[in-house]
């Protein structure tokens, strides 16, 4: 079993949450921000917001891990993984879900 280092500029973990849910996205935040390890430094309301954010800032700084909904509204989390993976190839993006479906699950897996 191999364990992942996080490497970031600074002593804590960015963290990038992306969740349509403003109580549970607020929610998470403030949860995050409160262990001394871990920082949320941006939050976003859908991807295309995320998606926005990052192609119209040019010194983006990238976040260590992505916490993001699985059905987002407009481009899904599923459907949002490619473009997420061409551009952040090395980030871990962990899938945020209620959905019980195999499909949707099975298919973000296989999104990466």
């Amino acid at each position: 079993m191999t364990t992942q280092t996080f490497h970031s500029a600074q002593s804590t973990i960015s963290v990038w949450v992306v969740e349509d849910d403003s109580s549970l996205r607020s929610t998470l935040s403030c949860l995050l921000n409160r262990v001394s390890d871990l920082h949320c430094s941006e939050t976003f309301v859908d991807f295309e917001a995320l998606q926005d954010y990052f192609d119209k800032s040019e010194d983006v700084e990238k976040p260590d891990i992505i916490l993001m909904d699985i059905m987002l509204p407009g481009r899904s989390g599923v459907e949002a993984l490619p473009w997420l993976r061409q551009r952040l190839p090395h980030i871990p993006i962990l899938m945020l879900t209620i959905v019980d479906r195999d499909e949707v699950i099975l298919d973000a897996l296989r999104h990466g």
